[in-house]
C-alpha cells in the first residue's frame, strides 16, 4: 500500500431508507499464514462519505533505561524488561535488554501490539553475576493510543542483601521463567488475563 493508503468505492442504493447515512459492517484481516482476524468480527456503525480501515495492529517504541553504574554495584551483569503484549489476539513476549559490559545505558526495540489493547505487561529480570536470574514482579503499562513508552530499570535497594526475603522470593519467582516460542507467542504462564481490567481483553 501507498503511504496514503488505497481508496475504495461502494454505490449503495438508498431507497425508502429514512437514514441512508448510516450503514453497518464487519472487517476481517486475511494474514499470512492463512490466519484471519479477528476469527468473529463484530458489526460495526458505518458513514456514507467515507470509512477508513485501520490496521489491526500499530507500532509502538519502548525505551529502556537503566543506570549501568548502580546495576555494577549490585553486581548485575545484565537488566532485562521482559514484555507481555497482544498481538493479533495472541498473548506474545519481546525482551529488551541493558548491558553494563556494552556501557549501553538505554536502548529501544519497537513492537506491534493490537490497537484496541490500552498496553501491555512488563516486569524487570536482573542477571546477578553469581546468583544467576532475579525476576521481580508484573505490573501494567497503560500507553492508551501512544506510540512511544519509557520504563526505568528501578532496582529494589534488597537486592544488595543476599539475604533478604526480596532478593529471595526474586530468585523463586527466576524459576518459573518460561521461554516463549520462536515467533514468541506465549503458550504458558500468561499474564495478560490478570491485568484486562486495565489493559482490556485480548480478543481473537
Amino acid at each position: 500500500m501507498q503511504s496514503k493508503g488505497n481508496r475504495k468505492t461502494l454505490s449503495y442504493a438508498a431507497g425508502d431508507d429514512k437514514n441512508p447515512e448510516m450503514f453497518q459492517y464487519k472487517i476481517q484481516w486475511s494474514l499470512r499464514g492463512g490466519l484471519l482476524f479477528p476469527k468473529e468480527p463484530q458489526w460495526q456503525v458505518g458513514q456514507m462519505q467515507g470509512n477508513e480501515l485501520k490496521l489491526p495492529v500499530q507500532a509502538h517504541k519502548i525505551e529502556f533505561e537503566a543506570d549501568i553504574d548502580k546495576l555494577k554495584e549490585f553486581n548485575i551483569s545484565r537488566a532485562v524488561m521482559q514484555v507481555r503484549y497482544s498481538k493479533l489476539g495472541e498473548e506474545v513476549e519481546e525482551n529488551i535488554s541493558v548491558s553494563p559490559a556494552k556501557n549501553e545505558a538505554i536502548t529501544s526495540k519497537t513492537i506491534f501490539i493490537d490497537r484496541d489493547v490500552r498496553g501491555y505487561a512488563y516486569r524487570f529480570i536482573f542477571y546477578h553475576k553469581t546468583e544467576g536470574k532475579l525476576a521481580l514482579e508484573w505490573s501494567p503499562k497503560v500507553s492508551g493510543s501512544g506510540t512511544e513508552s519509557y520504563e526505568f530499570a528501578v532496582i529494589p535497594e534488597e537486592l544488595k542483601d543476599k539475604t533478604s526475603a526480596v532478593f529471595t522470593k526474586a530468585v523463586e519467582v527466576a524459576k518459573n521463567i518460561i521461554t516463549p516460542g520462536p515467533d514468541g507467542k506465549v503458550t504458558a504462564d500468561k499474564v495478560l488475563d490478570g491485568f484486562k481490567d486495565i489493559l482490556g481483553a485480548i480478543k481473537n
